[in-house]
């Protein structure tokens, strides 16, 4: 029984302190270094279809700072500019961010000192709601 509860104690502060420690290595600046997506439609309501994947490297990034606030930024011609700002908190290994009233959920696929990867499964409907298609993208940052 003793054995029992101490290996529940120890996972708890371990999934403690991955939670504590997403908080302080999401902290700085990260640039894009690729993003991938794919979608898949459902045939039949049975059965999944990919439908296409793309992969590309474009001039922004975000930052977190340890406030829990940050923002996005565009490189364009040498010189960077402020896209958006948001607010900022991880959960477990969920990365939620709200911007312009909306919120948008991450899962942390990779975090170290110098590589942050998410990634994000999108239920696509048209305007009466009914499904078309799920949307998955991964971004793949690199620490500036």
């Amino acid at each position: 029984m003793k054995k029992m509860m101490l290996l529940c104690a120890t996972m708890a502060a371990m999934f403690v302190s991955c939670s504590k420690d997403y908080d302080e290595l999401i902290v700085g600046k990260w640039r894009i270094q690729s993003t991938q997506g794919m979608s898949q439609t459902i045939d039949d309501g049975s059965s999944d279809q990919p439908a296409g994947q793309i992969e590309y490297v474009d001039y922004w990034g975000w930052v977190f700072e340890s406030d829990g606030n940050g923002y996005a930024y565009e490189i364009s011609n040498g010189s960077e500019t402020t896209t958006g700002i948001f607010s900022y908190y991880i959960n477990g290994k969920e990365l939620h961010i709200n911007s312009n009233g909306g919120q948008f959920g991450w899962n942390i696929e990779k975090l170290n000192s110098r590589k942050l990867s998410l990634g994000n499964r999108i239920y696509m409907t048209d305007v009466e709601g009914n499904f078309i298609r799920y949307d998955y993208c991964y971004l793949n940052f690199k620490r500036e």
